[in-house]
């Protein structure tokens, strides 16, 4: 059985939708199954992986009438190993939808029961790219049935205090999805030149955060270009880099082209390969922490110690 990631961000533009569309990706190269599930207005997963232009896209209505449903909504293949469920503007409805649930008793555990969560058993990883924004019952929904948080960012004042409204929305979660466990914060959108500047970054922040927090060693560095070329190509970066840059003719013999193509897509490809690595890392750290903490329980239970 897989796991769900909530991709979550209390601000927009900390790079949320990258991360999920371009982690999934470079994880789908390596051979693990991936979806996507943009639970988003603005469809930057759906864009970033290329799919806008997919025959079927909807605009989210399919995942609004499967939440209206409660059933699994159907996946668009992408590649053989990473799908995606597109998000769009039908899912303003989603306020009003949840004020329904409520009426009716329904509470968030039991849709995510019948809707995201059976993705796991079809898929190594889930990630649940969540609408931005400290008011969105959207994370609230999400978070009741995910096994781990993730948190970009960027390194300004205004998206690290974001950052601390974010976990502490996770750490409420927590208090009733005892599976819920913070995997981490990712600095987003960072000057690689500036490592002293940026590591201080990273050092603050996990002393803010304390000890429950972590904050990812591997950074995600600035690379508009990239990522513009990327998606006017309609690949996430890992893709653009395959498919485009290392079968282009050096820049050197084709000049007049050259400036096209964004021929640094590799480093950034390599940025989200070591991070996606060192995720995986910490989610074997995590599980063996849940284990030994379900394990102690059990324990203290039969010794009537509870």
């Amino acid at each position: 059985m897989g796991s769900i990631i909530a991709t979550i961000s209390e601000k927009g533009g900390t790079g949320k939708s990258s991360c999920s569309a371009n982690l999934a990706a470079v994880l789908s190269q390596a051979g693990t199954h991936v979806c996507v599930v943009e639970l988003d207005t603005n469809p930057g997963s759906t864009r970033d992986l290329g799919a806008l232009h997919h025959e079927g896209i909807d605009d989210g209505k399919t995942l609004l009438q499967a939440l209206m449903q409660q059933t699994p909504p159907a996946p668009m293949p992408i590649t053989e190993y990473l799908h995606v469920i597109p998000g769009g503007t039908y899912l303003q409805a989603l306020p009003t939808l949840f004020h329904t649930w409520a009426e009716r008793g329904h509470d968030f555990a039991s849709v995510m029961a019948e809707t995201i969560m059976p993705l796991k058993n079809s898929y190594d990883i889930v990630f649940v790219d969540c609408a931005p924004g400290e008011s969105s019952s959207v994370s609230n929904l999400v978070l009741s049935g995910a096994d781990y948080a993730l948190v970009p960012t960027k390194d300004d004042d205004s998206s690290i205090e974001g950052v601390i409204r974010a976990v502490s929305r996770v750490d409420e979660a927590a208090k009733t999805n005892a599976r819920l466990m913070l995997l981490g914060v990712v600095l987003f959108d960072l000057d690689p030149r500036s490592k002293t500047e940026n590591q201080e970054t990273r050092l603050a922040l996990q002393r803010t955060l304390g000890k429950g927090g972590h904050v990812f060693t591997q950074d995600i560095r600035t690379a508009k270009k990239a990522a513009k070329r990327a998606r006017h190509a309609g690949l996430p970066v890992a893709f653009y880099d395959e498919k485009v840059v290392q079968k282009a003719r050096p820049w050197y013999e084709d000049r007049a082209g050259a400036y096209k193509i964004a021929r640094n897509a590799g480093n950034v490809a390599s940025d989200y390969r070591r991070l996606a690595d060192e995720i995986e890392v910490r989610i074997k750290e995590l599980d063996l922490h849940r284990a030994s903490q379900t394990r102690s329980l059990a324990a203290a239970v039969s010794s009537g110690g509870v």
